[in-house]
């Protein structure tokens, strides 16, 4: 066999650092959002005087809603790179296989992984490496390599 162990590490400690980028990511949109929504940063054009009445009213209750959506879509995004990481750390181990191929494929949505852009590649580079036939067998077998 050809440095099987080797060939699943490298993807897996990449997906560790989509993950981490998605979690840092994420948090930083979430205390954006939050700071926005409480007003403690400016945002929208309610904030400037430009607007008065049931105009700005309709703006602000927008941009509450906004900043909720935001919120949400980072803590979904943290609930996201949390599984990848967890699920390349099961893969370094050589388990959980339906796990890994899982965080394979939520690395390279855009919409769902929090670091799309590095995630894409990573996520097929990591898809490639699982269903490569050796890989699956050294799954299969508890992490045991084949002779």
């Amino acid at each position: 066999m050809n440095n099987i162990p080797g060939k699943v590490k490298a993807p897996a400690i990449a997906l560790i650092v989509v993950g981490s980028i998605g979690i840092l990511w994420c948090l930083v949109s979430l205390v954006s959002n939050v700071l926005q929504m409480f007003g403690i940063t400016t945002g929208g054009p309610f904030g400037s005087g430009q607007m008065s009445g049931r105009e700005a009213e309709v703006f602000q209750t927008a941009f509450v809603a906004g900043g909720v959506a935001g919120i949400l879509f980072s803590i979904i995004g943290i609930g996201v790179a949390i599984f990848i990481i967890l699920a390349a750390l099961r893969m370094l181990s050589l388990q959980s296989y339906s796990w890994c191929i899982a965080a394979s494929i939520l690395a390279m949505i855009p919409c769902i992984s929090p670091c799309c852009l590095f995630g894409l590649p990573v996520g097929i580079w990591a898809l490639v490496v699982l269903l490569s036939q050796d890989v699956k067998v050294l799954f299969a077998g508890g992490g045991v390599s084949p002779l």
